[in-house]
């Protein structure tokens, strides 16, 4: 009875020992094809005998990422070749999905490296031909883990100066002829090619500023002449940039365009000065028409009145911040219709700055046909004050200005 069950014994161990020799084969067996790069041999010996033993599976998948770490390892460090590499992972790549998805993150380590190395092959065979540019974008695409990643930068850095060289060139060429907006346009597709970098940020700041100083000092060219204002704003606006200087540099220049008197609100006006005209008062002899709110016009009810200059007078305060008002003086069209007693009296048109006469007008008399156009320099002036006599009658009593002020301007 002893004997019978020593043999029993036996046999049980010799079959659990079958079971586990042929486990080890069956995964041996799967790797052996996987590592000759037999996808297809590789699949069969998986199907046969591992597949359906949830611990065979296990076994299987660990023993695979061993193999591939191991694999990674040595085409890392050139004991494997890229071809026998690929073979490998060719032979991976056909196992069943749920060994791919367990094992996804050692294989996805594997096919990197093995990108990494063909890209580090092609960038070297492009910059040994000459080209630079492919060269360095393979070279852009080695990993940090390719053992060769610090000689792919060193090669990189290299087809890039190579490459972006001709660029730095045909910019100097072009700054030095003046023509900076070329000189972006080649920087610019520089950086299209070549991806952005420290030289070419660098380069294109160069030029930028070197075309904004040049366009500033030329609308400073412009403008010196005579404060052509508008000039200077020209050149600033034609040249394309929109810079903060160039910007700052128009809003300069603007504030030398004339204004309007009329924008300013007179401080203390007498009675019988109109700021403003009727159709008739604001067209000349001539049927010359001006704006209507721009027409300074003496106005009178009554004889007695027409030439008091204490009612005919307006001031505005100016602060010392103007260099010239200019302007127009004329007769009015309605004047045609006042009688010749109106016109003994005469005509008269001042300027004072800060109670200094700074101008006098012409005298306007019935036959006066023409405009007369004035400048005073009111540079330091504080206060102004004009005054203007001129009113006369016709037969109904009705009162017209004999002289009228228009388009009166003040140049900072």
């Amino acid at each position: 009875m002893m004997h019978r069950n020593r043999i029993n014994q036996f046999l049980c161990c010799l079959l659990i020992l079958c079971i586990c020799l042929c486990g080890c084969t069956g995964r041996d067996s799967a790797l052996s094809y996987i590592k000759k790069g037999s996808g297809d041999l590789a699949v069969l010996a998986y199907e046969k005998e591992i597949a359906g033993s949830a611990e065979m599976e296990r076994k299987f998948e660990i023993a695979l990422e061993n193999f591939l770490t191991q694999a990674r390892d040595e085409l890392n460090n050139e004991k494997m070749s890229l071809s026998q590499a690929r073979g490998i992972l060719d032979a991976v790549d056909a196992l069943p999905y749920s060994v791919l998805s367990n094992c996804e993150s050692v294989i996805s380590d594997f096919m990197y490296l093995i990108a990494s190395k063909q890209s580090y092959a092609d960038g070297l065979q492009a910059i040994s031909s000459g080209d630079y540019l492919s060269g360095y974008r393979y070279l852009c695409n080695v990993i940090p883990d390719d053992i060769n990643y610090n000689s792919a930068q060193n090669q990189k850095n290299a087809a890039y100066t190579n490459g972006v060289d001709p660029v730095y060139d045909e910019v100097t060429r072009l700054t030095s002829s003046g023509d900076y907006q070329s000189a972006i346009l080649a920087i610019n597709n520089a950086i299209d090619t070549w991806g952005t970098s420290e030289f070419l940020d660098g380069l294109q700041s160069l030029v930028y500023s070197q075309w904004e100083d040049t366009v500033l000092t030329q609308a400073e060219s412009a403008f010196a002449a005579n404060k052509d204002y508008e000039a200077a704003i020209r050149v600033l606006q034609l040249s394309g940039l929109n810079t903060e200087s160039i910007n700052s540099a128009i809003a300069r220049y603007q504030g030398y365009a004339p204004i309007q008197l009329r924008d300013l609100t007179p401080t203390r006006k007498g009675d019988q000065l109109k700021t403003s005209a009727s159709y008739n008062d604001a067209e000349d002899v001539n049927g010359h028409q001006y704006l209507s709110d721009a027409v300074i016009r003496p106005w009178a009810g009554g004889p007695r009145t027409a030439h008091d200059e204490s009612m005919l007078y307006v001031v505005y305060y100016l602060g010392a911040n103007y260099s010239k008002l200019s302007g127009i003086i004329y007769r009015p069209y309605s004047s045609l219709s006042v009688s010749d007693e109106s016109w003994n009296a005469g005509t008269a048109e001042k300027i004072y700055g800060d109670g200094v006469l700074l101008y006098d007008g012409p005298v306007i008399t019935r036959n006066t046909y023409e405009e007369y156009e004035f400048q005073v320099d009111v540079t330091g002036v504080r206060e102004l004050k004009i005054v203007l006599l001129g009113v006369g009658f016709d037969q109904y009593a009705s009162s017209s200005p004999l002289v009228c002020m228009a388009n009166l301007e003040l140049e900072p």
